[in-house]
């Protein structure tokens, strides 16, 4: 055999070897996007920016993709007119009201049946056995331009700061305006 070693037979013999590399190699495996549509903003998006981050970090088979498509009505419409259009998301985070108008459309899947089977053995939890205290908003006027100033009368376990700044629409390092009204929990 006679191998020729002009241009072209150096052209076909690097286009012989690139066609084996890519023949030899074992399937690529991309992540599989998961896309999230949601109404969050603010700082409750940054969180689950960060959740779907945090996730995407631990593994390499899946990518959770949020995306922010408005308000609870601009994506409750979004998402209606994608289920339509057969290109919906693999999620779409909305409000109880458009879930319940959701999961009864026609076509729609329904929730894992275990789940419903694990739902329908709770019982009810008697007067004297609940621990549970119903939590009311509260709103009252800011003395000091400190949110941890109101966030310290929140009647929550944990992140009172966090809690009070996402309860109020607020960013983190942001100033109150004194004489101004702001929605706490409490007892």
């Amino acid at each position: 055999m006679r191998i020729r070693t002009g241009r072209n037979g150096l052209l076909g013999l690097l286009a012989s070897l690139v066609l084996w590399a890519v023949l030899t190699q074992g399937p690529a495996r991309a992540a599989t996007d998961i896309v999230w549509w949601h109404a969050m903003q603010g700082e409750l998006g940054r969180q689950i920016d960060k959740l779907a981050d945090d996730f995407n970090r631990t593994q390499s088979d899946y990518r959770i993709v949020p995306v922010f498509k408005g308000s609870y009505t601009e994506t409750v419409t979004a998402a209606i007119f994608a289920f339509r259009s057969r290109t919906q998301p693999a999620i779409v985070q909305v409000n109880e009201i458009a879930t319940a108008t959701m999961m009864a459309a026609k076509g729609a899947t329904d929730p894992d049946p275990a789940f419903r089977r694990w739902t329908a053995t709770l019982g009810a939890i008697a007067p004297e056995e609940a621990v549970l205290r119903p939590l009311h908003l509260q709103v009252v006027q800011a003395n000091s331009t400190s949110p941890e100033e109101l966030a310290r009368r929140m009647a929550v376990p944990d992140r009172a700061l966090d809690r009070f700044l996402v309860l109020n629409g607020l960013e983190r390092g942001a100033a109150l305006a004194p004489g101004r009204s702001y929605k706490i929990v409490t007892e």
